[in-house]
């Protein structure tokens, strides 16, 4: 008990220097180039948010944080929340109050949608742990390696359903095959997908924006080919790149109550890996 305390004490001291360090980091940059700083405000703010976020799971993860206490929770968002407005989106500290009140249903929604996002995030990272703690028996008695493709599909398919099944999400694979070069590898890619938004009864729109830049379709074949998941619909589909012996596409979508993100699409990546680690 008291070494749980003292580790708490010292992952409190760790995520309050992280935040203090970050700040006059941010300050520094401010002062050494205050145009480019403005220029790079939204990326300096989704940075210090990224931080907040991880420093908050590997509290989760470690034990320290219990995602179940709203009151911390809120505090350590709110904490964040303030800093974000008063630094960052009001460069005067004279601004400071006047931020406050101007912005407090904005503070309050912030709060609100944080919370939520890191409870969501909070339970998938208990949800990947206890997968994981569950690997070792799991494939112990499996003493078969798949060697086609509709065994390889089934089996890695009812693993990573330990993880997906506990959020109801609908989990489908489609297969493609690594080309010559990287174009015939985007056709391959391209033809899965297209089974997928058959599957999945979602059409992608690839037509050119006014920019004459790319359409969407195209931007997430290249994304796949990239390595990259990505969301094809906010919080209800996403779709997953797997290269390995035999490479696929897993897409997800969301059953009504539950949602996809990041999170999602790095633990499915992860045991993905796990599995072709163990059935390989």
């Amino acid at each position: 008990m008291e070494l749980h305390k003292k580790g708490t004490n010292a992952y409190f001291g760790f995520f309050f220097t992280s935040i203090i360090v970050y700040l006059f980091y941010s300050i520094y940059q401010f002062r050494k180039d205050a145009e480019k700083f403005s220029d790079d405000i939204w990326r300096i703010r989704k940075v210090f948010y990224v931080l907040f976020l991880t420093l908050t799971g590997i509290g989760v993860v470690a034990g320290y944080v219990d995602f179940r206490d709203w009151k911390i929770l809120l505090q350590l968002t709110a904490f964040v929340v303030f800093i974000d407005l008063a630094v960052f989106q009001t460069p005067s500290i004279t601004k400071i109050w006047s931020a406050e009140f101007q912005h407090r249903a904005k503070i309050e929604k912030t709060i609100e949608v944080n919370v939520d996002f890191i409870n969501s995030t909070a339970i998938k990272l208990q949800a990947f742990s206890d997968v994981i703690k569950q690997t070792a028996d799991y494939f112990e008695p499996k003493t078969d390696i798949p060697q086609n493709w509709n065994a390889y599909q089934r089996e890695l398919k009812q693993f990573l359903s330990l993880y997906t099944s506990q959020f109801r999400f609908r989990l489908e694979m489609f297969h493609f095959r690594i080309g010559s070069d990287e174009t015939e590898t985007k056709q391959h890619i391209g033809r899965a997908l297209s089974q997928l938004e058959t599957l999945f009864l979602y059409e992608l729109d690839d037509a050119p924006d006014k920019d004459n830049q790319p359409g969407f379709r195209t931007q997430v074949v290249d994304k796949l080919t990239s390595g990259i998941g990505t969301s094809l619909e906010t919080d209800k589909l996403i779709v997953i790149p797997i290269f390995q012996n035999r490479s696929l596409l897993i897409g997800i979508r969301t059953s009504e109550g539950s949602r996809v993100d990041e999170v999602d699409i790095t633990n499915i990546v992860n045991l993905s890996r796990i599995f072709h680690w163990y059935m390989t």
